[in-house]
C-alpha cells in the first residue's frame, strides 16, 4: 500500500509546488505509479506544471461531494502521473477530514506513492493534506523569514502526531555553506530538527521551463537532478545529500548566485 505524503511549507513562494510536481514526475520516470492530489482549493497550480489546465471536467470536490466518480476526475500527464486537481470554485470548508481520509485511502490502493500538494500556511488547507498523510514533507529556503515559518509548521506537525516528518531546502546556493552565512546549511538543520531529505540548488531555468510548461527534470539542470535524488530516497534508495557547491567563472558571468 502507497504511502501518502503532505507537501506542506509555513511561507508561500518557496517552491512547494514546484518540487511535488517535480518529485511526482521523477517517481513516475522510476516506474512508480504516482498520484499528485492538488489540495489548494481557488488556487490551483498543478495542471499547469503538467500542461492539464485545459482537460479538466471534474476536480477533488466534484469526487467528495460524489458528483462523479474518482476515476472520472483523475487526469494522466504525459509523464505518467496522475492528477487529482483542486477546484476553482469552492474553498478549502468544501473538503471534510473524514472525506479526505477516505479519499487518501482510495489512492493508496490505488498507487504506489500518493503526493498530497498542500497549500502554504497552517489554515484549514493545510489541515485538509495533512488530515489523512502517512508523512509530511516540509518545504522551506534559506531565509530568517521562511526557516521562523517552517519552525512553526514543524511544531504543528509534532502537535498533530503527523508521522515521519522530514524537510527540503529549496533554492539553496553554495553561499550558504560559507561560514558567517545569515541561513547557513547548518542553521537550518539546527533549529528544524528533522532528517533532511534534500538539497536543491538555486536554478534560474526552473523559472523559464516552468513557464513554458516543462517541468525541471525534463531537461538537464541543476535543481532536476536534486529533485531526481529526493525521488531516489523516497523510493528507498540511500542517496548522500549534495549540497551546491561554488560555481566556476562562466557561470558566476552569466547567473547571480
Amino acid at each position: 500500500m502507497a504511502t501518502a505524503y503532505a507537501v506542506v511549507s509555513g511561507k508561500g513562494g518557496v517552491g512547494k509546488s514546484t518540487l511535488a510536481a517535480n518529485v511526482a514526475a521523477a517517481l513516475a520516470r522510476m516506474g512508480r505509479s504516482v498520484c499528485l492530489v492538488d489540495v489548494d482549493i481557488g488556487l490551483r497550480s498543478q495542471d499547469v506544471f503538467f500542461g492539464l489546465e485545459n482537460q479538466i471536467v471534474y476536480d477533488i470536490v466534484d469526487v467528495l461531494e460524489e458528483v462523479c466518480e474518482l476515476k472520472q476526475a483523475l487526469l494522466r500527464a504525459p509523464c505518467g502521473v496522475s492528477l487529482l486537481p483542486a477546484s476553482q470554485l469552492s474553498d478549502a470548508s468544501a473538503l471534510s477530514f473524514a472525506g479526505m481520509d477516505a479519499l487518501v485511502g482510495q489512492l493508496r490502493r490505488q498507487f504506489d506513492f500518493v503526493l498530497i500538494d498542500a497549500p502554504a500556511g497552517i489554515g484549514r488547507g493545510y489541515q485538509n493534506a495533512v488530515c489523512a498523510a502517512d508523512a509530511a514533507i516540509l518545504v522551506t529556503v534559506p531565509e530568517t523569514v521562511s526557516l521562523r515559518d517552517a519552525e512553526r509548521v514543524k511544531g504543528l506537525l509534532e502537535r498533530e502526531g503527523v508521522p515521519n516528518p522530514s524537510f527540503v531546502l529549496n533554492r539553496a546556493t553554495w553561499r550558504n555553506g560559507q561560514k558567517g552565512a545569515p541561513v547557513s546549511f547548518a542553521r537550518c538543520e539546527e533549529v528544524l530538527e528533522l532528517p533532511l531529505l534534500g538539497v536543491v540548488p538555486e536554478d534560474p531555468r526552473v523559472g523559464a521551463l516552468a513557464a513554458a510548461g516543462k517541468l525541471a527534470i525534463s531537461e538537464e539542470t541543476r535543481a532536476g537532478a536534486a529533485f531526481l535524488r529526493i525521488a531516489r530516497r523516497l523510493a528507498g534508495e540511500s542517496v548522500p545529500v549534495e549540497y551546491p557547491g561554488k560555481p566556476g567563472l562562466l557561470r558566476r558571468l552569466f547567473f547571480r548566485e
